[in-house]
């Protein structure tokens, strides 16, 4: 499908913002469409989430953990990765510089895996995920 950008001199430039907002737009959407299904699972499966949530003098309860991934960009931990394998049924293997195999999360999901790789101090950022893709071909030399 063809999304047709007004004529002018400023063509490609209007393409190319379009094309980075909406991608960006889709980006905000799905995070908030994750934090979502991922609340949802934890709240649904409370007495296997909740004794090892990291609770704090901000979160204080298990709802009040579970509203923060719903409503913040805040989450993104093994708990919540756990959550959305269960979520998704899908596996999902975590990567990490200097360990032999990934760590395997929900293995008895049904989809192909999904892989991240796990980076403990990622810049200023601290701890992030990064995707991994699989290789399908070998480059030839």
């Amino acid at each position: 499908m063809m999304h047709a950008i007004h004529d002018d001199d400023l063509t490609p430039s209007r393409a190319f913002v379009t094309l980075l907002c909406t991608a960006f737009i889709f980006r905000l959407l799905v995070h908030f469409l994750l934090g979502a299904l991922c609340a949802d699972t934890l709240q649904s499966h409370q007495d296997e989430f909740a004794p090892f949530c990291e609770l704090s003098d901000d979160i204080s309860t298990f709802d009040d953990y579970v509203q923060r991934v719903r409503d913040s960009a805040e989450w993104g931990g093994h708990l919540e990765l756990r959550a959305l394998g269960m979520a998704l049924d899908r596996p999902i293997h975590i990567f990490k510089a200097g360990t032999g195999e990934p760590l395997h999360i929900h293995e008895q999901g049904s989809g192909e895996p999904i892989r991240l790789s796990y980076h403990h101090h990622y810049y200023a950022l601290g701890e992030h995920y990064n995707q991994v893709v699989p290789c399908t071909e070998v480059p030839q030399e």
